[in-house]
């Protein structure tokens, strides 16, 4: 073999592995494409909605989302799973309130506490933490039932007025803190 032919050959080759990989590269970008669509396909499938008294609900990986006033508010449970736990009304009148808790149980910083001190705030209410007892309560206020607060208290699921206390009694404070915030909101009555 002579070195033109030599040459031809390793051109040849050359010009195969291009196409090989000009073929390779066009078919990655098929792929992509199509898989961008089949993604696209699988996320706009539709969303499970719930009613409860005239208000939507979509279920979604953040809980159950509500929308009032242009406000998504996520919620842990429905209403109609809240409905067998016993509720008196209550009305949130002041521009402040104490949140009550026994420092044996939480803390200002606990999930419970943070969360209706969001609540309050979603109202344009200041929520302020508050011990029931002096012992083993940091630097805030130790209060009682005789000034405006919201009581977190560790007993039965269950909503009840005791002097100025709204009185927020769980076994799971999840339901429970669902339910305040519907009963605030007059999702349910």
């Amino acid at each position: 073999m002579n070195t033109m032919q030599k040459k031809e050959s390793i051109l040849k080759s050359k010009k195969l592995l291009v196409y090989i990989l000009g073929f390779g590269i066009i078919m990655l970008m098929i792929g992509s494409v199509l898989s961008l669509w089949v993604f696209k396909e699988e996320q706009n499938t539709e969303t499970t909605a719930y009613e409860y008294n005239g208000y939507k609900f979509v279920n979604s990986n953040n809980g159950y989302i509500l929308n009032i006033n242009n406000k998504n508010i996520a919620f842990n449970y429905l209403p109609d799973e809240l409905e067998t736990i016993g509720h008196e009304g209550f009305k949130l009148v002041n521009n402040k309130y104490y949140i009550l808790f026994d420092p044996a149980e939480l803390n200002e910083g606990s999930y419970e506490v943070t969360k209706i001190k969001a609540i309050l705030n979603y109202f344009g209410i200041l929520g302020v933490p508050a011990c029931v007892k002096d012992e083993g309560c940091s630097n805030i206020p130790v209060k009682d039932c005789s000034a405006d607060a919201i009581y977190l208290k560790k007993e039965n699921d269950k909503i009840y007025n005791q002097d100025k206390c709204i009185v927020l009694s769980y076994d799971n404070s999840g339901k429970i803190i669902d339910l305040f915030f519907y009963k605030a909101l007059g999702v349910m009555k």
